[in-house]
């Protein structure tokens, strides 16, 4: 795992990037002062370094779904630091159930893939996980965060559960609404292509194509680029 200094300045506020093996899955930090907004968090050395170096002790955590590899890091960064966790009530209710959130199923997720995934995999020992949100909203939320507006909006397809988080109407976070590398993936339990199709694919094609994308997985691209790709 290796977590990037630095990928994005937003006005005053600086983006870091992690991301979590073997399967390029992404975690954002977004700092300012003594405080942060982490989005899709996992357990990562280097983060509570970076936090204890910053003293930021106000943390924000954001989900945009309920899968195990974007909410792992949950129950650590409870025990490393205050914070509170903000979801959609669909993620909210899945990520209390290991079966929801796929971590009872996550090494048999990746049997198909090539001998080396499979056994970085095997050797990640993932147990039945759960985590609890503290706060959850449907359809659609906006917050002021250190005076970023953040606009949190549901966007079915991967999954039940799934968010965008638009912040300042310049950047968007996607999870796995919209990945760098691959097609979105609609097939896993809580998936449907159709909704995919009907609300999150115009949700996206109506905002700015140039809008930087953070997306769950893969590196930061334009929403017209990646869009191509889904």
């Amino acid at each position: 795992m290796i977590f990037v200094k630095f990928v994005y300045q937003l006005t005053k506020s600086s983006i870091y990037c992690s991301y979590f093996e073997p399967i390029d899955s992404r975690m954002y930090v977004i700092h300012q002062k003594d405080r942060a907004l982490i989005i899709d968090p996992f357990i990562e050395d280097e983060l509570y370094t970076f936090l204890q170096y910053h003293s930021i002790n106000q943390v924000q955590v954001l989900l945009t779904h309920e899968h195990y590899d974007h909410i792992s890091g949950v129950n650590w960064l409870r025990e490393v630091t205050h914070c509170q966790v903000l979801c959609s009530a669909s993620c909210g209710e899945r990520i209390q159930d290991p079966r929801k959130n796929l971590s009872q199923y996550f090494t048999a997720l990746f049997g198909l893939q090539n001998e080396s995934i499979r056994n970085k995999i095997k050797e990640m020992n993932v147990q039945p996980y759960s985590c609890k949100a503290d706060q959850i909203f449907t359809n659609e939320l906006e917050l002021t965060w250190f005076g970023h507006h953040v606009y949190v909006r549901e966007t079915p397809g991967h999954s039940i559960g799934s968010v965008c988080i638009l912040v300042d109407n310049h950047i968007i976070f996607t999870g796995d609404s919209l990945t760098n590398g691959t097609p979105v993936v609609t097939r896993l339990p809580g998936g449907n292509r159709q909704a995919y199709q009907s609300v999150t694919q115009p949700y996206l094609y109506g905002l700015r194509q140039d809008m930087l994308v953070f997306p769950g997985h893969g590196d930061i691209d334009t929403i017209g680029n990646l869009l191509q790709r889904s």
